[in-house]
């Protein structure tokens, strides 16, 4: 499905600069997401389109009736959301970059005694409860993004393929003469697969809510003080 090496060294920086509960929501997002869909995903959906028969020699309606079936491929559907529900964390890890970068150029006009404080400051500020509130404020904003993401795909999966994918589909769509049996390669599998996905997805989601609700609390604290 691609090159995810990009992708995977910004998600890997994020995660050196996220909470724990950030943490663990990235390893969610590397590991049953983004591997699962590169290794497992193409073993699954390979011969979705080839293998998609139907009781009829009518040019073209093989190709219609899997349109009507599937408007979009479950693994293609996946590999958006992983690059929109990613898109806020990459966004809030080059900020993130861009102020250590504007702060170590400051620190080279600084006294010794002054850049070894702000070296130290740094190490402890690459968890983002401990840096500045408009960093903090940052981090929340972009945790809430993401989960605004994650609630629409999901909403969006559910309409689009609901829970189970059919050993059989019926299709009535023109060209074809008249109603067509089609038969769905793997659809056991694929029906685990698309639970499966759901089930991660709805896990990312419930961790960022844990996730704004911990630094919601942080903010409001600090502000407070």
């Amino acid at each position: 499905m691609g090159d995810w090496s990009i992708l995977g060294r910004f998600l890997t920086e994020v995660q050196n600069h996220s909470t724990v509960i950030g943490k663990i929501w990235l390893t969610m997002l590397l590991i049953f997401r983004i591997l699962l869909v590169a290794l497992v995903g193409d073993a699954v959906y390979s011969d979705e389109q080839s293998k998609f028969t139907c009781n009829t020699l009518q040019p073209g309606c093989n190709n219609v009736c899997y349109d009507t079936f599937a408007p979009v491929s479950h693994l293609r559907f996946w590999v958006f959301q992983i690059v929109l529900v990613s898109t806020p964390s990459i966004f809030y890890i080059v900020y993130v970059l861009q102020k250590i970068t504007k702060n170590e150029k400051l620190e080279e006009d600084e006294c010794e005694e002054r850049s070894q404080l702000n070296e130290e400051m740094k190490e402890v500020g690459k968890d983002p409860t401990q840096l500045s509130s408009q960093v903090l404020l940052i981090y929340i904003i972009h945790v809430l993004l993401r989960s605004i993401m994650e609630i629409i795909f999901l909403i969006g999966q559910y309409y689009l393929f609901g829970f189970e994918v059919p050993h059989l589909f019926r299709c009535d769509t023109y060209p074809c003469p008249n109603r067509t049996d089609c038969f769905v390669s793997r659809a056991t599998e694929k029906t685990i697969f698309l639970n499966f996905m759901f089930s991660v997805s709805l896990g990312c989601f419930i961790l960022n809510i844990v996730e704004l609700h911990y630094l919601g609390w942080i903010y409001i604290f600090r502000v407070l003080l």
